[in-house]
């Protein structure tokens, strides 16, 4: 320990006699070793962090699919109903469907998220109330009563942390609740959502209040507690087993019913786990490349001190001694570009965060814990060692003759060291040749969807989303007239140029597909059927124009399209182009299984638009 503490003593004053060389290695280092902890919090935090559940590897997301896709998406309250009864994989199985509410009575009125939620879904969460209760199985049936549990943060915030709230009514549109719990601090879901009020799933008014009727209606969100001892793929197995009953069994809103079941965190991680691990991966290029930088410049200051390790050599010290004192002396500065590092990840993981998606979960937790700085701590231990093995081993080895001759050099040792500069400079332009064309792969995509064309133009277009309670706006009459006379006013708004409504909004991935019949054709087969749904959206006249979307053929809707006229519709150019190729689909019909107005009845198509993208600018257009 002795001689180790010499070391450490001799290096600091050798880094602080040349405080250049120095200062370019620690910086070197502290980018690539800032870079990593950085990209690592994040990972951790998403990846490698568990969700904030009991036990929640066991947690799972249960998808339906009746169009062949493979993703996890909606299923409907009486599949549910089947998957309970039938499955013996899960302990227990839940639903929900997030909404926003307007809590009034309290102040100010605030729009709260909100969640239907089967009473099972604290089973499948295993949460239990901070305060009060949660509601039971008989206040999530028809009938029951309408109770509410609340989040920690509404408690504090809206009723000032008040122990006596339970029992307390509360009105969420013009429905009055009454509280029966509140959540502990720690509880949030569903994750990175904003959720603060859970409301039993039987008072939805989604379609009319009849959600739980409707087996088509693929609307809620499903997950599962797999039993202990049950793995996911034995799950699997029997839920597809199932899908294939139910299909069997209700050939008209089951045909080529798919169930998949995915483990919850990669469900809500999806496509992120890829891009955070190459993420992660190119910085550590950046980090080797620092290591070789460094390398370098040991070797040449190695190449400074030949004739000093040599009187060394010449006075005893062994070559395992010279060695641990050139490796003291790069653990020295690998531990100063680590400390640094620290306060480079400190500054950019909140900038870093911005360039990820905010849904992700656990990723407003990236900061720096103890995991992360033991990370930190390994990557520069590790770091001292790669960069200063090279450096420490050919410096141990001097030629004594030569280098303690006046003027002397090695001509052995200065070979081998060109030797080894030389790798460690293709080792670099190779490593570096690697992260530009990944960054140039990475930039080329950006061009790519730079240019690829939404469908609208969304320059100075400002939308919002608008809620109206089902209890005051019973009607499709009572809607549409509140909706015409709030066209007519904000018209009137300084500023406004023109207005339109629809009922969801392009890039919003808040699509509502539905199957479609084209009159005069034979039945789809169950292949066609799966494939044959179109995503729609109930628009005002002037939607088309206000939002830039050109019309291909046709006409757009008038004043005159009202509910009493004759049902039309404008579908998309993918739509007509699949559907009616090298024909005019203008005077044909269509008819929708659901739609914001009169399902199920024939429709004359009026108008061709083109194909607007409401997914995501990487996602196919999909027919509307």
């Amino acid at each position: 320990m002795g001689a180790l503490f010499q070391d450490l003593k001799f290096g600091l004053r050798m880094l602080a006699k040349n405080p250049g060389f120095t200062a370019v290695a620690v910086i070197t280092l502290a980018l690539g070793i800032g870079a990593n902890t950085a990209i690592f919090s994040v990972v951790n935090a998403v990846l490698l962090r568990p969700l904030p559940f009991p036990d929640s590897s066991r947690l799972m997301a249960i998808g339906c699919s009746t169009s062949g896709e493979n993703a996890p998406g909606h299923c409907s309250f009486p599949d549910y109903q089947d998957f309970t009864r039938q499955n013996h994989s899960f302990q227990a199985i839940g639903v929900y469907r997030q909404y926003a509410l307007t809590l009034i009575g309290h102040g100010q009125p605030q729009v709260l998220g909100c969640a239907y939620f089967s009473a099972s879904m604290f089973d499948v969460l295993r949460v239990r109330p901070e305060l009060g209760r949660r509601f039971d199985a008989q206040e999530d049936q028809p009938g029951g009563n309408p109770v509410v549990v609340i989040s920690d943060n509404l408690w504090k915030k809206t009723f000032g942390a008040d122990p006596h709230v339970i029992g307390e009514a509360i009105r969420l549109d013009d429905q009055s609740y009454t509280i029966v719990g509140v959540t502990p601090p720690v509880f949030e879901f569903p994750l990175n959502s904003g959720v603060e009020a859970w409301i039993p799933e039987t008072h939805d008014t989604f379609l009319g209040g009849k959600l739980r009727d409707i087996r088509g209606a693929q609307a809620l969100s499903v997950l599962g507690r797999l039993k202990p001892g049950v793995r996911l793929q034995q799950a699997q197995a029997e839920m597809t087993a199932i899908a294939s009953r139910l299909e069997h069994q209700y050939p008209k809103d089951d045909a080529g019913m798919r169930i998949r079941v995915v483990g919850l965190q990669q469900f809500l991680v999806g496509n992120a786990r890829t891009m955070l691990w190459v993420l992660l991966a190119a910085v550590g290029f950046v980090l080797l490349i620092a290591c070789t930088n460094v390398a370098n410049l040991m070797l040449t200051r190695a190449a400074g001190q030949e004739k000093e390790i040599a009187i060394r050599a010449a006075l005893g010290a062994s070559r395992g001694r010279l060695i641990q004192r050139a490796l003291v002396e790069s653990l020295v500065l690998a531990g100063l570009g680590g400390a640094l590092g620290l306060l480079i990840a400190t500054w950019a993981i909140t900038p870093l965060t911005l360039f990820i998606p905010t849904n992700i979960p656990g990723l407003k937790n990236a900061h720096l814990d103890w995991p992360v700085l033991a990370f930190t701590v390994g990557v520069s231990i590790l770091t001292g060692l790669v960069f200063g093995s090279a450096p420490a081993i050919f410096a141990s080895k001097p030629d004594l003759v030569s280098s303690l001759k006046e003027g002397g050099r090695s001509s052995g040792a200065g070979t081998s060291r060109r030797g080894l500069r030389n790798v460690l400079v293709v080792a670099e332009q190779a490593l570096a040749i690697i992260l530009l064309v990944g960054a140039g792969l990475a930039l080329k995509s950006f061009y790519r969807l730079t240019k690829v064309n939404p469908g609208f133009d969304p320059n100075h277009a400002l939308g919002t989303t608008i809620l109206l309670p089902e209890s005051r706006y019973p009607t499709d009459a009572v809607r549409a007239s509140f909706y015409q006379k709030l066209l007519t006013r904000l018209k009137t708004l300084s500023g406004a140029e023109d207005t339109a409504l629809g009922t969801t909004l392009p890039l919003t991935r808040d699509t509502i597909a539905t199957d479609f019949i084209i009159p005069g054709r034979p039945a789809a087969t169950k292949a066609e059927q799966q494939q044959q749904l179109a995503n729609t959206d109930g628009v005002s006249p002037d939607y088309f124009r206000v939002l830039g979307i050109s019309l291909l053929r046709g006409r757009a809707f008038t004043a005159d399209d009202v509910p009493d006229s004759t049902p039309v519709a404008i579908i998309s150019e993918s739509l007509a182009r699949r559907y009616w190729p090298h024909q005019d689909p203008i005077g044909r019909q269509i008819i929708l299984d659901f739609a914001p107005l009169r399902p199920n009845v024939p429709r004359t198509i009026v108008g061709v638009v083109m194909d607007v993208r409401h997914q995501s600018l990487d996602q196919p257009v999909t027919p509307a």
